[in-house]
């Protein structure tokens, strides 16, 4: 009985292992073929992508003369920094006079975020400190309430000690 146990025990498991090396096998190619198909896909989308730039290259104006290229297209007022093709002397003049007060104006909006975090600073340290007076007053205020009436309890007691001692004399 103990054997015929062990035989179907032994049975079941090389049943087991027989069925997975089945799957494994089958999972091994299953698995080949989809890293061959992500590969493949990811080629074709880099081919599609230098096709497209390429032909992005060859038919838009960002390499020609026309000034209108030079335009962000944020603004027309505002140009793409450095690209100065297609423009005469005046309009490069014009430009970099734009440019430079822009950066002025930057500057010049800088310094009063910087005037206006520092007088807030201030203002929290002033705080800050009038804080701090105000609770060293209110601790020193309460010592001397908790010392006047330490003295007027010891006060008490001495007049109620001497009136206890002549009340029985």
């Amino acid at each position: 009985e103990i054997t015929k146990m062990r035989t179907h025990l032994e049975k079941t498991l090389l049943d087991k292992h027989r069925r997975w090396e089945i799957n494994c096998k089958e999972f091994n190619p299953q698995q080949m073929k989809e890293k061959f198909d992500n590969e493949r896909a990811k080629n074709d989308i880099e081919q599609e992508q230098s096709k497209h730039h390429i032909n992005y290259c060859m038919t838009n104006q960002f390499q020609t003369e026309s000034s209108q290229t030079c335009q962000s297209s944020l603004a027309k007022h505002r140009v793409i920094p450095y690209h100065w093709k297609g423009m005469n002397d005046y309009q490069r003049r014009e430009v970099i006079l734009q440019q430079d007060q822009q950066r002025k104006e930057n500057e010049m909006l800088k310094k009063i975020e910087l005037d206006y975090e520092k007088a807030y600073a201030l203002q929290t340290e002033h705080n800050r400190f009038m804080l701090i007076n105000l609770e060293r007053h209110k601790n020193r205020q309460h010592k001397q309430n908790m010392n006047d009436i330490k003295e007027w309890n010891l006060q008490k007691a001495k007049e109620q000690k001497i009136k206890l001692k002549h009340m029985y004399d």
